[in-house]
């Protein structure tokens, strides 16, 4: 038979380290923040997609069911010209090399929409209370410019705590500028929960779990729309700097309108999902070394 004379006492020493580093563990809390200086250079691409099933009634009669489907892509790569105090952007300059949405609706073929924005240089800025947009060469439609200057109350959005949190540690946040961009919603609430710390596009990173809670009406529509994302956020730790976000899930809305004086009730069911790519090429002017690309938009 063979003996082990010290097993027991090597066992419960391992128990003793085990115990130790996970007590270790539990007590580690990292900060999480978004922050920029001037002379950060990232390149950016994103990309939202929605498919929607609409049942229509009107007096009683149930209409046939329409599809409809709108899929946006945009690709630039920013500048942070200047900053203020707290390290959110209050000048920034994008050149966009993608701008651009495809539309299906029932009965027609699919369409495609260019942005004003593809292939320009534009630059905003916050002068006081006023945002400035400017663009090296052409014109920019109203609304693409008024997309733009609401980028900069995007960045002052805060998504993350405003205190230091350890693993399974979770936080609400109430993403204004965020409900703006989905079509003018009135709410979109944040609620994250730090999953683990994991190597993600060569940083150190934050993995957190993230869901998005959005109410509002459908741009140009008389339709109520609520919208629950769910989803994976990477947040570089090392530099203090998104890296990516991928969030999905199920958009419901309901509302009422007339046509030739009839009233007809609209129920819509489908899907909504969003993927945001960063990656750092300079932090604060200084060149950052070659790390593996976050997943690309597809």
């Amino acid at each position: 038979m063979i003996y082990f004379p010290h097993r027991r006492s090597t066992i419960l020493c391992l128990l003793t380290v085990a115990l130790a580093t996970t007590s270790a563990l539990a007590q580690d809390k990292y900060q999480l923040k978004d922050t920029h200086a001037a002379g950060d250079v990232s390149d950016n691409e994103s990309t939202m997609e929605m498919s929607l099933k609409m049942l229509a009634t009107t007096e009683g009669q149930q209409l046939p069911p329409m599809l409809f489907g709108n899929r946006q892509r945009e690709k630039y790569q920013e500048t942070v010209l200047a900053v203020d105090e707290a390290g959110k952007s209050t000048a920034i300059r994008r050149v966009y090399s993608v701008a651009h949405a495809l539309d299906t609706e029932p009965g027609a073929k699919p369409k495609q929409t260019t942005s004003s924005l593809e292939g320009k240089t534009v630059t905003v800025r916050r002068e006081g209370q006023q945002v400035n947009v400017t663009t090296a060469a052409g014109q920019l439609s109203p609304k693409d410019r008024k997309d733009l200057m609401d980028a900069l109350d995007n960045a002052q959005d805060e998504i993350y705590p405003d205190h230091e949190v350890a693993l399974g540690d979770e936080w609400t946040a109430d993403a204004k500028s965020l409900a703006h961009s989905m079509g003018g919603a009135e709410k979109a609430t944040v609620t994250g929960k730090l999953l683990e710390i994991v190597t993600y596009a060569g940083h150190q990173s934050a993995h957190i779990q993230i869901s998005i809670d959005v109410v509002g009406n459908l741009a140009n529509s008389p339709m109520k729309m609520e919208m629950k994302l769910s989803g994976d956020l990477y947040h570089a730790l090392d530099i203090q700097r998104p890296l990516a976000l991928i969030a999905t899930g199920p958009l419901t809305a309901k509302g009422q309108t007339k046509s030739a004086g009839h009233v007809i009730d609209m129920v819509s069911q489908g899907t909504m999902k969003m993927q945001m790519t960063a990656h750092w090429q300079q932090i604060a002017g200084k060149a950052q070394p070659a790390t593996p690309t976050t997943p690309a938009a597809p």
